[in-house]
């Protein structure tokens, strides 16, 4: 009786692969999102240094605006199998402030980080994954020059986690929509390449 419930569950597994949605041996994808960990943490920076800021200057300084240019994300990943592809992933992001009685802040933000991308469910024109990736996060702020005129450049620990992502298309262009959160956006639509 074991035996036909392991001969049946083997030409389960068999049937669901060969359906499953063809992986070439090298993606490129390009995202773009909305929020993401810098643009709250610019955001609660922005509405703290307007309190402040009101307290010392009696109301002449408040917080207008606090704005960004979405997130920007590529990447590129090399499919050791149809289930399991190493690569890397760089992300970009302009957070502003605007503030009353002054001129707009802006911080930007650059991650390069190695990155794994794990796919769990396949189908013939339809996949769904999870990934990972961690690695240095640069912040440059344009209006803080130094006595010499450069720009600070600040670094830290980057990362962005996608626990679900969904993709849609052929062998070689594929749609995608993620959730995820850290430096690339919490949510995200792109275009992925396979070559």
């Amino acid at each position: 009786m074991m035996k036909k419930v392991a001969l049946c569950f083997m030409c389960v597994l068999l049937g669901l692969s060969s359906r499953a949605q063809e992986y070439p041996g090298n993606e490129i994808s390009l995202t773009y999102g909305g929020i993401s960990v810098p643009y709250v943490a610019v955001s609660v920076a922005g509405i703290f240094g307007s309190i402040i800021a009101s307290v010392i200057t009696d109301g002449d300084v408040t917080l207008e605006h606090v704005g960004t240019s979405g997130n920007i994300s590529t990447q590129y990943y090399h499919n050791i199998n149809p289930h399991l592809g190493f690569g890397a992933e760089v992300v970009y992001e302009r957070c502003s402030m605007v503030f009353t009685g002054q001129n707009s802040t802006s911080v930007n933000f650059l991650t390069i980080m190695p990155s794994m991308k794990g796919r769990w469910f396949q189908r013939q024109a339809f996949g769904m994954y999870s990934r990972a990736s961690l690695g240095v996060s640069t912040t440059i702020i344009p209006i803080f020059e130094l006595i010499d005129g450069t720009t600070p450049l600040e670094g830290g620990l980057g990362y962005h986690v996608v626990p679900f992502g969904m993709s849609f298309g052929s062998k070689n262009l594929k749609g995608v929509c993620e959730i995820g959160i850290g430096m690339g956006p919490m949510a995200s639509v792109g275009l992925v390449y396979g070559f």
